[in-house]
């Protein structure tokens, strides 16, 4: 049996990549192709949908060229044949702008490395370009249209978290020149918490974490369901909302996710939020994370719990609400003022 990477493996990979089955449909066999070719199975599977978008004759190119050395560097040429293609079609992703560089020009680099050229050509747009542009555009409108009628300081943005106390260790670390970084874990299964928190431009206006078990109580259940999301709305979100009217009042638009947790058969939280308070409730479209200005507080708060390691080992609740606590106006304004401008952005490429 002939090594992988022989010419033998790879004349089969390409008879493969040209006809598929034998019948130009396939299906392609993916793991045989990776591992004649010394691929991942998800880079195999990319080449096949591009070879798709752009009529077949993608893969038997690719395939007989490794990548370029530089992951950081292209030539004057491939920068020029990059920015045509993002002008023949703006709202490609990166890594697909990054396949059809490789494939016309040979040369490679990072995904990243395409993002940065973009940016400077001007491709501001591209950072905003999300799956739910393509999959729902609609729905993606309309969210931009309602995030529009209001003023920043009406948003009230609620998510929930899920941490684990084992988690909470930097994975991380500096050494020397030459030498390898070992940082010792220990593999354990930890304490699980369970965060519904609320933020609008001023910091984090309350919270409520909860301990989850495998054996549950009373004070400790094993899992979030809608009963329980909605009473810790009630007793946590409800009281600061405030009517949706004229005079503009601050926390008077609840912007949360759309995740199945969200919804019942009759809308209850909807039924609540605007019949009851006189609020206004938006759900972010699906895929868009940057939508909810506190997805970006989640991230921080985990930042500020591994700055102290022993005390969030030793109290990881108190750990939470401690990294909370420490996101003030000016994280909160700046994460709400960006959310803002992705949802521009999304806007402007959708219409």
């Amino acid at each position: 049996m002939p090594k992988h990477g022989t010419p033998t493996h790879q004349e089969l990979a390409l008879r493969w990549f040209a006809d598929g089955d034998g019948d130009g449909t396939g299906p392609w066999d993916v793991p045989r192709i990776a591992r004649a070719l010394g691929y991942h199975r998800g880079t195999i599977r990319r080449w096949l949908d591009l070879d798709g978008a752009l009529g077949g004759g993608v893969l038997p190119t690719i395939s007989r060229r490794r990548p370029h050395v530089d992951r950081h560097k292209l030539s004057a040429a491939a920068r020029n044949t990059l920015v045509n293609i993002m002008r023949a079609d703006p709202q490609l992703f990166y890594w697909e702008a990054h396949l059809r560089l490789w494939s016309m020009t040979g040369e490679s680099c990072s995904v990243a490395t395409v993002a940065r050229l973009c940016k400077a050509a001007g491709f501001d747009d591209k950072v905003a370009t999300t799956k739910s542009i393509r999959q729902d555009p609609e729905t993606m409108r309309l969210h931009a249209e309602a995030r529009r009628l209001y003023h920043p300081r009406q948003f009230l943005f609620v998510d929930e978290t899920h941490s684990v106390s084992k988690d909470m260790r930097r994975r991380r670390g500096k050494a020397q020149h030459g030498k390898r970084c070992v940082v010792p874990l220990t593999q354990r299964l930890g304490q699980s918490f369970t965060t519904l928190a609320a933020m609008d431009a001023t910091g984090i206006v309350d919270h409520d974490t909860k301990e989850l078990s495998s054996r549950p109580t009373a004070d400790k259940p094993a899992a979030v369901d809608f009963e329980l999301f909605m009473a810790t709305v009630r007793a946590t979100i409800l009281p600061h909302l405030q009517p949706a009217d004229a005079r503009q009042l601050a926390r008077s638009v609840l912007i949360i996710d759309n995740c199945s947790l969200h919804h019942d058969g009759l809308d209850q939280l909807r039924e609540i939020v605007e019949g009851v308070y006189g609020a206004v409730l938006l759900y972010t479209p699906q895929y868009c994370p940057r939508a909810n200005a506190i997805e970006a507080a989640f991230s921080l708060m985990n930042y500020n719990i591994a700055l102290d390691e022993s005390f969030a080992r030793a109290s990881p609740k108190l750990a939470i609400e401690r990294a909370l606590n420490m996101i003030g106006p000016r994280e909160a304004s700046h994460f709400v003022e960006r959310s803002r401008k992705d949802v521009e952005k999304w806007l402007r490429l959708v219409v």
